[in-house]
């Protein structure tokens, strides 16, 4: 660990060196340098800073509905790692999650990053929900809206056991009650499986391409891969 690590809220003089740092990620780039202007926003981004250098950041999105805080973009400055900074972000804003009445924390990793999946379980994580994601064919299904809703949710629920993910905004996976995810969506699609919006409880299930997170796998115009959903219980 660098014993002058300083952990903060991320600033909006911050974005330049976040972006610098993570426009290449992956061989395909990152979407952080997208989002890190609205995660700066929305006060919800944390930062790992060395001698006046960012060398790190993550965002955290409070469910507070349903005591959960979504943990993402964790992002390591490539000088910096293998230095215990992707460890002390995540434990910092663990902190916060309890400071803010989280009871659990979320968050979802692509199955080939065996280094992130590590360092989750190292943290007490373990995994909840398996997806495939990606732009989803439109696929036949019949629309349901309305009150008509609740006893479908309620199936695609317990098929989760009680897990509802979302790519509005961010991907975001969340313990969730028939209530939350009603006041979420606006329409559920029956199909092959359950379309709670962009959450497809089954194979992809969407009359319109889109992009979904899906329980099993299914016919993808453009697939993304498989990720790993982890929450650990708060105390």
């Amino acid at each position: 660990m660098i014993s002058n690590l300083i952990i903060r809220k991320a600033l909006p003089s911050d974005v330049d060196q976040i972006i610098e740092f993570t426009r290449n990620t992956f061989p395909w780039g990152d979407y952080v340098p997208r989002a890190i202007n609205g995660w700066v926003n929305e006060g919800t981004a944390y930062v790992a800073v060395v001698e006046g250098r960012v060398v790190g950041v993550i965002n955290m999105v409070m469910v507070k509905e349903m005591g959960v805080a979504w943990l993402e973009g964790l992002r390591v400055h490539p000088g910096y790692r293998r230095m215990g900074i992707g460890r002390a972000l995540t434990e910092y804003v663990l902190n916060e999650a309890l400071r803010n009445n989280a009871r659990y924390a979320s968050l979802m990793i692509a199955e080939w990053n065996e280094p992130s999946q590590r360092l989750a379980k190292s943290l007490g994580f373990h995994e909840v929900l398996t997806l495939f994601t990606g732009v989803a064919k439109p696929s036949q299904v019949s629309v349901v809206r309305g009150d008509s809703m609740r006893g479908i949710i309620s199936e695609a629920l317990r098929r989760t056991n009680g897990y509802f993910c979302t790519s509005e905004r961010h991907w975001l996976c969340t313990r969730a009650s028939e209530d939350f995810v009603m006041a979420t969506i606006s329409e559920v699609y029956v199909g092959r499986g359950i379309g709670l919006g962009s959450f497809s409880v089954g194979p992809p299930t969407t009359p319109v391409k889109m992009e979904v997170l899906a329980t099993e796998e299914g016919d993808f115009e453009n697939y993304y891969g498989r990720y790993i959903v982890y929450e650990r219980e708060l105390k």
